[in-house]
């Protein structure tokens, strides 16, 4: 019998802590591993798992990072449920509190009927603040039978674990738990077969310290020499005792696969196609412990010890083969539609031409603001002669380019492409649909002048008179924009022009881009009647607006429709509508999965409460005035800032107000959007007037109503009125005002009669037991609210929710939302 048969190598020993360390998985709803490389922290988790009854959910995390993390997260997560998997992937990568609130609800949404345990390996290649904080909320707000266990070369979650492991909510398995003792090394050894002597033992034991990697490598050279070699290099061990005595064949192979830090059989096939890879993959599996299989997805990985030196291996062949390769696994990623990793390894390759074929193929698909660096790199390196080849590739960058408001980089693609598309050798069809994705794309760089864009839309039509298909037809026209009127009102005194140029002008875009905007220019007209104060058109147009945003699946617009809606009813002093709305439009924007509009949908309910006089119901992301993280585009900030501002003004923050109104104003301007200046000059007014700074509160009022009179918009100062009363009054004197004051007064009447009733009717009720946060969520759910519908409202957690309404029943003696609505019924009759 030859000696390599008479031990078993692949036996796994964990010493008596960690085993009853891995044995508590189960029992905590966190478990974290952390520990160094090659300390067998996934070899641990995977044996212990398999044993258990639970469902196992593995996700690996590469050196590729944040970038790439989100996307295979989410596929993670399928065996949940394709629907969770596909509304996170809409969602993205959680950046901020209202994405990451969203997407810790739509995975505690999710009923587990057995216990599962989600795994996260390799946590520390994420090195993110956004997925830091949303793991933070997720542990927080766990569904039951939901285990996670991470494992980390580096401190996870260092404030959060530590504070767990006080209250023992933790399972943490620290470095020390994985080291063998000197008399684990004989335990260990013995189980593999080999009996070690005292002197041998304490010589391994100091020699690896316990680290299990040298020891099992030791083993190795025992097994094929029959004595042990001390060596302090642990990579020339790695080399001489497991990569070395590989076959050429089988080296070959893992030169072909260690590009990918994980893979299937099928990759592993494209990547070999020489000959079957099943036969290496299954004698590397059966002979190695330095490879692994996934059982629940197929996958097999390597330890990273014996990949990093496989790729060291990979860097020393000739620069033809490494380029043939990378190549290759690009062309697999391009198949998968992974457009951001083809190009990483087409780079790899120092392959250009493969890098503007693979931008051309899917059109940038999967590419995010995550790779903008990457992306104006391409840019900037790649041959100029490329460039000319590849005009399809062109005007991706060119997309990119207007998105990332690099104007100097936009200016030279527009060159390339105008300077070589008459010399274009395909078909006159496509010269003629390039010349149509150029004219559209165009039009991005006259946004908000209405007939600017338009001149490009036509020019499009000329080119090809039928619409373009894709992703970007159903993405979000507004941009994040809860008004279309702030959109496109650029010019003072030309407020009903520019409602008739988008009715004339909308048409050809959407013949253009598939319907893409329908129902917009009925918006428009709607909210200038509303700010007009002509209300009975208002509440009669924004019906049409509705029914084609609607027909054409155009959630945004029909998310600002609901917006005037929702200010008509508080006019009207119909909270319940307004209530009834909001319910709706959440409900509409979270069944399409139009997670970015959560942010827009914010806006429009604190700003709805705002002039309710609730300040304290503002979502939380805009009171704190930190948008770091959000993935608003710059055409909602505007918007963003008008509802900011009558925060600072609502609180008192007049100082703040007077600070941030020239970053407002400097917002406003660079389209501009009038609506945004108007409201920013109001709350400066205000400002002034509470500080007693009279001259600079009337000229910057003055300033307002020379924007907003040509066109009689009135109702901006309606809305702050209990604000600006005095000012105005005092306006009225000159005859130039005159008129136009009393119409504001005659609007503000409206507006405060229905602020009044609405106050009167549902907010009277405040008992002096209920804190303010308390009387909110009885107040919503009064008014049937889910649990689900209040925590979105109120900008918490559903358990928080669940916590303050136990509280609430508490207080008044009461057992149901029942009585919770009679016993405020009750209040309200004795007021």
């Amino acid at each position: 019998m030859p000696i390599a048969d008479m031990y078993d190598t692949g036996v796994l020993y964990f010493t008596e802590k960690l085993q009853a360390r891995l044995n508590s998985i189960p029992d905590y709803a966190l478990t974290v591993l952390e520990a160094p490389m090659g300390y067998g922290k996934t070899t641990a988790v995977r044996f212990v798992l398999q044993n258990t009854n639970a469902s196992i959910l593995w996700h690996t995390v590469y050196a590729d990072g944040v970038a790439y993390f989100w996307n295979s997260f989410c596929k993670a997560l399928a065996p949940l449920g394709p629907e969770l998997a596909d509304s996170l992937q809409k969602l993205g990568l959680p950046t901020d509190a209202v994405l990451v609130q969203k997407a810790v609800e739509l995975i505690g949404g999710v009923r587990l009927t057995q216990a599962t345990v989600l795994v996260i390996d390799d946590y520390h290649f994420v090195a993110s603040d956004s997925l830091d904080n949303f793991f933070w909320f997720l542990l927080a707000n766990l569904p039951p039978k939901l285990h996670i266990v991470i494992t980390s070369r580096t401190v996870f979650l260092p404030k959060v674990i530590a504070g767990l492991q006080l209250k023992g909510a933790v399972n943490y398995i620290g470095t020390e738990c994985f080291l063998l003792q000197s008399g684990d090394i004989a335990k260990y050894y013995a189980l593999c077969g080999i009996v070690i002597t005292k002197e041998q033992q304490a010589s391994l034991f100091a020699y690896s310290e316990g680290w299990i990697t040298p020891l099992y490598l030791s083993m190795r050279q025992y097994v094929e020499h029959g004595r042990f070699f001390i060596s302090d290099n642990v990579a020339a061990l790695v080399h001489s005792m497991v990569y070395q005595p590989l076959d050429a064949g089988l080296k070959k192979f893992l030169h072909c696969i260690c590009l990918f830090d994980s893979f299937t059989m099928e990759q592993a096939q494209y990547m070999y196609p020489e000959e079957n890879a099943a036969g290496p993959v299954e004698e590397l599996f059966r002979k190695n412990a330095f490879i692994a299989r996934d059982a629940a997805t197929g996958r097999y990985c390597f330890h990273n010890l014996f990949l990093s030196h496989v790729r060291s291996t990979f860097a020393r062949q000739s620069q033809e083969c490494r380029n043939a390769l990378w190549e290759r696994a690009g062309h697999w990623h391009l198949k998968q539609q992974e457009c951001a990793q083809a190009m990483t390894c087409f780079e790899n390759a120092g392959n250009f031409r493969l890098i503007l074929m693979a931008l051309s193929t899917v059109k940038g698909a999967a590419v995010t603001g995550e790779h903008r660096q990457k992306i104006i790199r391409y840019f900037d390196d790649c041959p100029q002669e490329l460039k000319i080849q590849n005009l399809a590739a062109m005007l991706v960058f060119i997309r990119f380019m207007i998105s990332y408001n690099e104007s100097v980089r936009l200016k030279a693609a527009c060159a390339v492409f105008e300077g070589q598309i008459d010399a274009f050798g395909g078909t006159r069809e496509q010269k003629n649909a390039l010349w149509m994705e150029y004219e559209r794309l165009l039009s991005l760089t006259k946004y908000n002048n209405i007939r600017e864009m338009s001149k490009h839309h036509r020019n499009a039509l000329y080119y090809m008179d039928k619409p373009v298909t894709g992703e970007e037809n159903k993405g979000n026209w507004t941009f994040g924009s809860p008004s279309v009127l702030l959109m496109f009102y650029r010019e003072s005194g030309r407020l009903a022009a520019q409602v008739n140029d988008l009715k004339e002008c909308l048409p050809y875009y959407c013949r253009l881009a598939d319907g893409h905007g329908s129902g917009a220019e009925f918006v428009m007209e709607a909210e200038a009647a509303l700010y007009v104060g002509a209300i009975e058109k208002a509440e009669a147009v924004i019906h049409k607006g509705q029914h084609y945003a609607r027909g054409q699946g155009q959630w945004s617009i029909m998310l600002a429709a609901a917006f005037v809606q929702m200010r008509l009813a508080l006019l009207h002093g119909s909270y319940p509508e307004a209530v009834s709305l909001q319910r709706q439009t959440r409900d509409l924007i979270e069944t399409n999965k139009q997670y970015l509009l959560l942010h827009t949908l914010d806006m429009c309910e604190s700003y709805m409460y705002l002039l309710l006089n609730l300040p304290g119901r503002t979502a939380g992301w805009i009171a704190g005035g930190n948008y770091t993280g959000t993935r608003l585009m710059f055409p909602a900030l505007p918007a963003l800032y008008i509802v900011q501002g009558r925060y600072l003004l609502a609180n008192g923050e007049y100082r703040k107000l007077q600070g941030m109104a020239e970053v407002f104003l400097t917002a406003a301007a660079v389209y501009p959007n009038l609506l945004s200046e108007i409201y920013t000059r109001i709350y400066l007014a205000a400002a002034h007037h509470k500080l007693t700074a009279k001259e600079e509160a009337i000229a910057s009022l003055k300033a307002a109503l020379a924007i907003a009179l040509p066109d009689r918009v009135y109702l901006p100062f309606a809305e702050n009125g209990s604000y600006i009363m005095d000012l105005l009054k005092q306006l009225a004197a000159e005859e130039q005002y005159a008129g136009h004051v009393k119409q504001i007064f005659s609007l503000r009447k409206k507006h405060e009669q229905g602020i009044k009733k609405i106050l009167r009717t549902h907010f009277a009720a405040h008992k002096p037991d209920l804190t303010a946060r308390e009387n909110e969520v009885a107040v919503l759910a009064a008014a049937g609210l889910s649990n689900r519908e209040i925590a979105g409202n109120l900008v918490i957690s559903e358990n928080t929710v669940k916590a303050r309404l136990k509280m609430v029943f508490e207080k008044l003696a009461i057992k149901s939302r029942v009585q919770l609505q009679e016993r405020l019924k009750d209040s309200k009759a004795k007021k």
